[in-house]
């Protein structure tokens, strides 16, 4: 009977560790920068998540935005037919990378991306 409780307790124990990791919410420590590019006066319209908050954002070309705590993004030309320039970079105090960047061909709507904890 010992024996039985000693396993319980110790998977129990293996379980909560291995679950609050996964359950907690992520924190992303780096900032994040938006650059758009492209024919002047181009206009896209979108939000972002920072902090658990999505803002709402529209915006003329050229446009850029740097902020800490992004964890989600989305931007929609407001006329498919435009072409536009996309790039977005991630920085950590650690040294931490990232860049991505693509063009918007016409016919394209627009860009949807996650931003991750590199650290």
């Amino acid at each position: 009977m010992k024996k039985i409780t000693v396993v319980a307790i110790v998977l129990l124990v293996v379980l909560l560790i291995v679950s609050v990791p996964l359950f907690s919410p992520s924190t992303v420590t780096g900032t994040t920068s938006f650059r758009f590019s492209g024919t002047a006066g181009t206009t896209f319209t979108g939000y972002y998540v920072r902090d658990g908050r999505r803002v709402p954002v529209s915006g003329v070309l050229q446009w850029s935005f740097d902020s800490a705590g992004v964890t989600k993004f989305e931007f929609r030309k407001t006329h498919p037919d435009q072409r536009l320039a996309f790039a977005a970079h991630y920085d950590e105090a650690t040294g931490a990378h990232a860049m991505q960047s693509t063009e918007l061909a016409p016919g394209a709507l627009g860009i949807r991306g996650l931003v991750q904890n590199h650290g």
